[in-house]
């Protein structure tokens, strides 16, 4: 149950789309900036800055730690991991922009509150293991 609970945390993480004018989901953007950052070694950049391609490596790998990280003593961890990534979704989707409000569509609202509920399912079975 805990491992289909952070798989569909983890694709709802990816699948949630943007609320800027341009609504992309979550893993174009990642991808997107990843493909800059390695073509940053060798070609022309692009415009993109090397601190998204940083930052999309490390939200890549929080994703992967978040879906290994299944024994008990895990548990702090996997509590960090889901605050960090809602941290990431909240800047990145532009939902702190109160300008964006009118472009939330059912792309955004969906896997997004998917993400919330499963998340806070895997915190409480996590915690609840604990008794």
């Amino acid at each position: 149950m805990m491992k289909a609970l952070k798989r569909i945390a983890a694709i709802s993480f990816l699948l949630t789309c943007s609320i800027h004018d341009v609504g992309e989901p979550i893993f174009i953007f990642l991808f997107m900036y990843l493909i800059e950052f390695f073509n940053s070694f060798g070609y022309q950049n692009a415009g993109i800055e090397w601190g998204l391609g940083i930052l999309s490596v490390v939200v890549l790998g929080t994703l992967y730690l978040f879906r290994i990280s299944n024994k008990f003593s895990d548990r702090f961890f996997t509590l960090f991991y889901i605050i960090s990534l809602f941290a990431y979704l909240l800047t990145s989707t532009g939902i702190l922009d109160q300008s964006n409000y009118r472009n939330i569509s059912i792309w955004f609202v969906v896997p997004f509150l998917v993400f919330i509920v499963s998340s806070i399912m895997v915190i409480k079975k996590s915690f609840k293991k604990a008794n």
